[in-house]
């Protein structure tokens, strides 16, 4: 089975941010990640980190280069064919 990785933008967040509104910011950014198709959230901008904490399903990876780190290492794993050693 491979990795697989979206990308998801979410409407109005920016807009929200922009205007300084950080409790329906990280809200909304909550409510998407739970209705993620995939158990791992990265979370992809520092000031999304507090999101993580009002996520309810999955994991969130709040740390943007943690976040790309173990999202790298996830395809990295699942792209790792092992090849039997052949008798000489």
């Amino acid at each position: 089975m491979g990795a697989a990785m979206e990308t998801r933008l979410i409407p109005g967040a920016w807009a929200l941010f922009s205007i300084s509104d950080q409790h329906r910011y990280l809200a909304v950014i909550a409510a998407v990640a739970a209705f993620a198709r995939h158990p791992v959230v990265a979370l992809a901008r520092a000031s999304m980190a507090p999101a993580a904490a009002l996520c309810r399903r999955g994991v969130p990876l709040g740390a943007p280069a943690v976040a790309l780190a173990r999202i790298i290492a996830q395809i990295s794993a699942a792209a790792t064919v092992r090849v039997p050693s052949v008798p000489a």
